[in-house]
């Protein structure tokens, strides 16, 4: 064993392969809409949909309103449900390595931004019985890098922060959990992260 107690993994781009701009990229093709005002619109939303103030249909029924498409405005089917499933995939690597670490005596979590629609389909693709934690932002009301998410964490996990481990592809939230003190790897790639995870003494 490390000095670590708990590794923490990020979701969308670590665990699962996954990227906003693909269902951006269906949505303005099904609809025949500007892919770039459809992006701007998105993700000015998205943050108070990921953070569970609205559910699917008022996420992609605003957008609609603000970009004057009224199949978006006026949808009353998921789309996530639609698009999601072809496109998304679980990283094997990195989902393999957070097994053995279970299995090593670690407590294992995960911090992510995510909406119930994509949570709902990763779990049918990636069984996570075996995280301790699920630290998810349509729950917790509250989205990365902001600060309290992982003030959340902390609080839940009783541990000092020296004992945690924190994985994440977004530079902003690595610098936000370094600036707190949790040692943090900036996912790249998988060797990258497996040379990481070999300097502290956990591959």
């Amino acid at each position: 064993m490390t000095n670590f107690s708990c590794i923490l993994f990020d979701l969308g781009g670590v665990l699962v392969n996954w990227d906003n701009l693909w269902i951006i990229q269906e949505v303005s093709e099904k609809f025949h809409l500007s892919e770039n005002q459809l992006k701007i619109k998105f993700e000015k939303n998205l943050k108070d949909y990921s953070s569970g103030k609205f559910d699917e249909m008022e996420f992609w029924n605003k957008i609609g309103r603000a970009i004057n498409s009224s199949d978006l405005e006026n949808l009353e089917k998921s789309l996530y449900s639609e698009i999601v499933p072809s496109k998304i995939s679980v990283n094997n690597y990195v989902y393999d390595i957070s097994k053995k670490l279970k299995k090593s005596g670690y407590i294992i979590g995960i911090v992510s931004n995510t909406e119930l629609a994509i949570y709902s389909l990763v779990e049918k693709i990636m069984p996570t019985t075996h995280f301790d934690y699920k630290f998810l932002s349509f729950q917790i009301g509250v989205v990365k890098p902001d600060v309290q998410i992982f003030e959340h964490v902390l609080e839940k996990l009783s541990m000092p922060k020296e004992k945690i481990l924190y994985i994440d592809d977004d530079i902003k939230n690595i610098e936000l959990t370094q600036s707190l003190g949790i040692d943090s790897i900036h996912f790249i790639t998988n060797q990258k992260l497996s040379k990481e995870l070999e300097k502290r003494n956990l591959s």
